[in-house]
């Protein structure tokens, strides 16, 4: 059974997981006109993943077809459920802010994050802006690049 709690925003599974499973896990990368993914805890190490692509050129043709949407569910093992969660650690996520905003532009990249493991939580958003570095941009060797290379060595896909 998953309860939601509207005050947090995200979607909360049973209590009955392993210690290396989250309580909260919610990732979302989007835009207008941007490939974008999201990533949802779905209960023990299951993960869902959903990629949606604009097909631009269907604009002229069959606008059903215009955004292209596909869902996997990933099984990452303990091991790397630990190595996901030190590298939250090591990259200080827990400590990030609750938003990220560059008001100066209009039209861009959205994102947020909702973690809760072992009596951590964060919750936290930007709209083309970013923890680390200048925050205005994420760099290659910035913290949110950072996090989404720790997604991706959770999930062995390309995220972001």
């Amino acid at each position: 059974m998953k309860t939601t709690d509207d005050s947090q925003g995200c979607t909360s599974p049973d209590k009955k997981t392993e210690t290396f499973f989250p309580t909260r896990f919610e990732f979302q990368i989007w835009g207008p006109f941007r490939v974008s993914h999201f990533v949802k805890h779905l209960g023990a190490s299951r993960l869902e993943y959903k990629i949606r692509k604009f097909d631009h050129t269907a604009l002229r043709r069959d606008r059903s077809q215009f955004v292209q949407e596909q869902i996997t569910t990933i099984h990452p093992d303990g091991n790397r459920w630990n190595l996901f969660w030190q590298d939250v650690e090591q990259i200080g996520v827990w400590r990030w802010k609750r938003y990220y905003m560059n008001l100066h532009i209009c039209d861009g990249t959205m994102w947020d994050v909702c973690l809760e493991f072992r009596k951590q939580f964060v919750e936290t958003e930007g709209a083309n802006a970013y923890p680390g570095g200048n925050h205005v941009s994420f760099s290659s060797n910035g913290e949110f690049e950072a996090f989404l290379q720790a997604l991706n060595k959770l999930t062995g896909l390309k995220i972001g």
